[in-house]
């Protein structure tokens, strides 16, 4: 565990994987009713769009801590502005395949997103405290 706190691509990777998986499952369960196709199109457009926004988020998380740390401002916009820019990320991503239920689908991960980029930025701080 201590080998995982001290690599931030060992935790970025870590943090992609289980994104994929868990959104990824999450859309395909939300649209399944209209199908087998259609729920496969979600969860695959969901599952990449939460890993490449698990990717966004950390890096601009550790680049503005890095940045900013300090000031004030520099941890509120490390909070809310990776996951706001990757929650419309997600929902173009939907759109472009077609998902009938896009507020459905994205929901899950932009509140998740949020959550987990307050949480994230709290391990870093953390870490760098230490």
């Amino acid at each position: 565990m201590t080998r995982l706190a001290a690599s931030p691509g060992l935790r970025v990777a870590c943090m992609c994987l289980l994104a994929f998986v868990v959104y990824g499952g999450w859309a395909f369960g939300v649209n399944y009713q209209h199908g087998f196709e259609v729920a496969r199109a979600a969860g695959l457009a969901q599952g990449i769009s939460s890993t490449i926004s698990t990717l966004i988020i950390t890096s601009i998380i550790e680049l503005c801590f890095k940045w900013f740390r300090g000031k004030p401002g520099g941890l509120l916009l490390a909070w809310l502005v990776p996951p706001t820019l990757t929650g419309l990320m997600h929902a173009a991503f939907q759109w472009t395949v077609g998902t009938p239920e896009i507020f459905l689908t994205v929901l899950f991960s932009v509140v998740m997103g949020f959550l987990f980029a307050g949480s994230y930025l709290r391990g870093v701080v953390r870490l760098a405290t230490t």
